[in-house]
């Protein structure tokens, strides 16, 4: 969902790309990036993938101009297939390789990252991380802020991470005959894919991506991780 201040704007969208001409003004953006996909048990839908992180702030326009917003996808659970990431950077969810590789628990993968830039040029204004892919009956991991990843590191408690790795697709989850790993949720630096778990699920979870906010064009900034947020499904 966007929401410019000054001129009345309310996009409620789906998964894709869309260019939207400013006219001078001051803007109030607001974006969200996609939650994971859910994982499969017993060959039903289980464990739901990690939020997206909320972005908020303001930019100046003068004199006009045209930007991109680039919506992350979240994808359903696939316990038939591989489960692939969604668009346009989340990491491919790991595949059951039982029953002789016709498997029907597969995790869940990664959700997209939701990006808003200068149409036509590499500047990006914010992006919004997307969280990890749902794994075996437990929750995917959270998409983190500015510098960091989040994950599980037991059961019940996820934890930050540094930044890593310089692509901002999310890793592709372990293949296994126990649960699988997850995908890792796409970003400005994409999460890491999860480990495949033999008891504990929460191993195979991986990490959601991180986000960016471009503080030279940005102003009063606001960001909650997708640990603080609720909405789940597309950017």
């Amino acid at each position: 969902m966007l929401f410019f201040l000054f001129v009345s704007y309310h996009w409620d969208c789906k998964s894709q790309s869309k260019n939207v001409d400013l006219p001078a003004g001051r803007y109030l953006i607001t974006i969200q990036g996609a939650s994971g996909g859910r994982a499969c048990f017993s060959n039903k839908p289980a464990g739901y993938g990690g939020n997206g992180t909320w972005i908020r702030g303001n930019i100046d326009v003068k004199g006009g101009m045209t930007v991109t917003f680039n919506v992350g996808e979240s994808k359903g659970a696939s316990c038939n297939s591989r489960s692939t990431g969604g668009w346009p950077d989340g990491g491919n969810g790991g595949k059951d390789t039982g029953w002789w590789g016709a498997g029907h628990d597969n995790s869940g993968s990664g959700g997209g990252s939701t990006e808003v830039k200068v149409a036509n040029t590499d500047i990006t204004i914010m992006l919004a991380g997307g969280g990890s892919g749902g794994c075996g009956k437990h929750k995917g991991g959270a998409a983190g802020g500015v510098g960091y990843h989040i994950g599980w590191i037991s059961d019940t408690t996820q934890v930050q991470i540094p930044r890593s790795g310089s692509l901002r697709k999310g890793g592709q989850g372990v293949d296994s005959t126990y649960t699988p790993g997850a995908g890792g949720g796409g970003g400005w630096r994409g999460g890491r894919g999860g480990d495949w778990a033999d008891t504990n699920d929460w191993k195979a979870c991986g990490y959601g991506g991180s986000s960016y906010i471009n503080y030279t064009m940005v102003t009063d900034a606001g960001l909650n991780d997708g640990t603080g947020t609720e909405y789940t499904g597309d950017g």
